[in-house]
């Protein structure tokens, strides 16, 4: 999810307020291993993000 799409998030009333984020793992190995591109952090500084714009 870039930063074009939060901001819409934040500034769109029309969308609505709660966003279906899967989580899949808690483990970098099993993501990595899922052939995910993210970490276990990116996914949490992502989630603080999203929330920070439309809490």
């Amino acid at each position: 999810m870039d930063d074009s799409l939060i901001e819409a998030h934040r500034d769109l009333k029309q969308l609505m307020p709660y966003l279906h984020l899967p989580i899949q793992s808690g483990s970098n190995r099993i993501l990595k291993a899922m052939n995910r591109r993210h970490t276990t952090a990116e996914y949490i500084a992502l989630i603080a993000r999203i929330k920070a714009a439309r809490p």
